[in-house]
């Protein structure tokens, strides 16, 4: 992701009770029903800086391909 404002690289933090190196998708996955996710964006050329709140509304789970599950039980025992 570019900045809006001078088009160097921005940063992106999801906290606030993160580690400043967990990614978006880890903070997603692991957040929990009815939790709320903090993202912030920041250019540290510019100062710019947007920062967006999130919650989760619910979370669905399917029990996914068996053929896929058994493939990944033996990549683990390998």
């Amino acid at each position: 992701m570019d900045c809006p404002a001078c088009g160097s690289p921005l940063t992106l933090e999801v906290g606030p009770e993160r580690p400043l190196s967990t990614s978006l998708r880890d903070a997603i996955l692991a957040a929990e029903a009815g939790e709320r996710l903090e993202i912030t964006r920041a250019c540290w050329d510019c100062g710019w800086q947007e920062v967006r709140q999130m919650r989760v509304e619910s979370i669905d789970m399917t029990a996914g391909d068996q053929a896929a599950v058994e493939r990944a039980t033996l990549l683990n025992e390998i």
